[in-house]
């Protein structure tokens, strides 16, 4: 690995029909909806995700849109290196301000499942971690862990799909 690399150079080898058929089995698992099994029973009878997959991903990313747009970006920024060099307080701060940015725009354009702060948890953690762990704790109370995984992995797979369209020739 050269010090140029970035995370997404050295997943670029992996197939994007890969990629979508893990987000699937994140969102079918952590739903309850098959076992793993029969989730990767599923794919192997219908050669990948099928239409109904992308349904599923399709209805679990709008509903969780504010979430799987903010992790979306900020993986974005990790996998392109842009935040290389700001330092643990500013990608802990831009973390913050994307995923509450992310929240309040969906509860404003009513799109998607807006975090829950009237529920959010003391978190007992000071310095610049703890409006982080507030906006984190305001999404767990109104997703759940469930929802949570779902959007990460939407987040992340849609973020490797940008970069590939942003950097095609890498």
């Amino acid at each position: 690995m050269q010090a140029t690399d970035t995370l997404a150079d050295q997943l670029r080898s992996v197939s994007m029909q890969v990629v979508w058929a893990i987000v699937f089995c994140v969102i079918i698992v952590a739903l309850g909806v098959f076992s793993p099994l029969e989730t990767i029973e599923y794919l192997l009878i219908n050669r990948g995700i099928g239409d109904e997959g992308i349904g599923v991903i399709a209805f679990v990313a709008g509903y969780t849109l504010p979430l799987a747009c903010g992790f979306g970006a900020l993986a974005f920024l990790y996998l392109t290196g842009i935040n290389r060099d700001w330092g643990l307080s500013g990608q802990v701060g831009c973390a913050t301000l994307v995923l509450f940015v992310a929240g309040e725009l969906a509860r404003a354009l009513s799109l998607g499942l807006a975090p829950d702060y009237h529920g959010a948890i003391d978190t007992h953690i000071s310095g610049y971690f703890k409006p982080l762990a507030i906006v984190l704790a305001a999404y767990l109370n109104a997703y759940g862990l469930p929802l949570v995984a779902c959007a990460l992995a939407i987040g992340t797979a849609g973020a490797m799909h940008v970069e590939r369209w942003v950097n095609p020739l890498r």
